[in-house]
């Protein structure tokens, strides 16, 4: 069922004059059960009945429209059984639609049933599995913050640290992810503790979902940049010698998604539906475009990654050619070591964003729910693993701070060995007396 006037943006009555009060008349009953595609530009009360009522038994649902307000009245008992694939274009019923359609497809079996009146709709997120992430993210943020602390105070510190050109880009990585679990993260502690967030302000879920929406791509952003330079520093080092050559490709990045995303979230034309008891009030609404939402992931996760994995693998190859050219000299041992923090760095951040992206593809090609529930309950969490550990991977190929830890440590250990020296002369020379 195709007619060229039901993808446009705005309803065309030219095209299709009898829209909205008898388009449910031209599905025929008798082509009920042989429906299996649907393309609408909106959906009617009537039709959504229809849907809900399992009248469509080969029908499909994946919802692609631009959302705004929409309202369903009545009480529904769904079975999954029925549900198949329904795609909707339009303005009117395809939020609080999809809402009901992504619940349905992470909830329920194909056996069991799922009712919804007055819309409200069940979090996604039970007692018991909010505590255990609350727990698990509590207890590492902040050793995280500790660890973070120490590197900057003895980059500050430190002017060996400074002069080093190839750091300045893993300290911009750190200060990334030092926001991440100070700004982000304590907003989701907030919502994991209470099962919704406190207090339910449109405002903070503004700021929630303006924060995760910036930082998480300026981080993965930061990270190819950084293996981009990480090469660069080792094989041509003379493409860099200007500060602007250093500094522009580190910072403009997270200077244009701030940007973008402050447009996207605060001025795009759609009406904001959050819902507090879902996790980051189930996101802004510029992303039910599924135009703007796959350039969004394009831009923010699949070419970040895509370039992460290409330079480390380009530079892997350099540098175990340069192993057998080279043959262990001065000069492969400063490649070993500016190639390891990188690749300890990499491995890290790939190990959590590379199935991300496999995922991402899979539901743009494939199943667009593929996984969803799993995404939202365990794998959107997983992502604070790599802010939480990467203090850990930084300081361990910073051998200087390193050093300095240990020189610290070492002279306190010093201290308890002479004040019990200075205790066994003293009683010594009581003994004598």
């Amino acid at each position: 069922m195709i007619d060229p006037g039901w993808y446009l943006m705005e309803f065309n009555k030219n095209l299709f004059p009898y829209y909205p009060s008898k388009i449910d008349n031209i599905i025929h009953p008798d082509n009920y059960s042989r429906l299996q595609s649907l393309v609408l530009p909106h959906a009617s009360s009537k039709l959504i009945q229809l849907i809900f009522n399992g009248e469509f038994p080969r029908l499909k649902f994946c919802h692609l429209g631009i959302c705004e307000s929409g309202n369903v009245s009545f009480s529904m008992t769904t079975q999954l059984q029925n549900l198949r694939q329904l795609t909707i274009r339009g303005r009117l019923q395809g939020h609080v639609l999809e809402k009901i359609l992504m619940l349905l497809k992470m909830s329920v079996g194909s056996n069991e049933t799922l009712g919804y009146a007055n819309n409200t709709y069940p979090s996604l997120e039970s007692s018991f599995r909010r505590s255990v992430k609350f727990n698990i993210l509590i207890s590492c943020q902040i050793p995280s913050i500790l660890c973070n602390l120490v590197i900057f105070y003895y980059f500050i510190r430190l002017r060996e640290l400074q002069a080093k050109r190839h750091h300045h880009v893993v300290i911009c990585l750190l200060i990334c992810n030092f926001l991440i679990i100070t700004v982000e993260l304590p907003v989701t502690l907030i919502y994991l503790y209470h099962g919704e967030l406190i207090p339910s302000s449109y405002s903070l879920c503004l700021y929630w979902v303006y924060i995760k929406s910036l930082l998480f791509p300026s981080n993965a952003w930061i990270m190819a940049i950084a293996s981009v330079q990480r090469y660069i520093f080792i094989f041509h080092k003379h493409w860099m010698n200007s500060y602007l050559k250093h500094y522009l490709p580190i910072f403009l990045p997270p200077i244009f998604l701030s940007i973008c995303y402050f447009i996207l979230i605060f001025f795009y034309p759609c009406q904001q539906q959050f819902d507090y008891t879902q996790a980051w009030c189930f996101g802004a609404c510029y992303l039910y475009n599924a135009v703007i939402g796959t350039i969004d992931w394009i831009v923010s996760s699949m070419i970040p990654v895509a370039l992460i994995v290409i330079f480390n693998i380009i530079l892997l190859i350099r540098v175990i050619y340069q192993k057998y050219k080279m043959r262990r000299g001065n000069a492969w041992r400063t490649t070993r070591k500016l190639s390891i923090q990188l690749f300890s760095i990499s491995f890290l951040f790939l190990s959590i964003y590379l199935p991300f992206i496999i995922l991402g593809l899979i539901r743009t090609w494939i199943d667009p729910l593929f996984l969803y529930g799993v995404t939202i309950t365990y794998l959107a969490y997983v992502a604070y693993v790599v802010s939480l550990l990467m203090p850990f991977i930084c300081l361990i190929s910073l051998p200087e701070i390193v050093t300095k830890i240990k020189e610290l440590c070492c002279l306190t250990n010093r201290v308890e060995p002479t004040q019990q020296q200075i205790a066994i002369t003293l009683n010594t020379r009581r003994n004598i007396q």
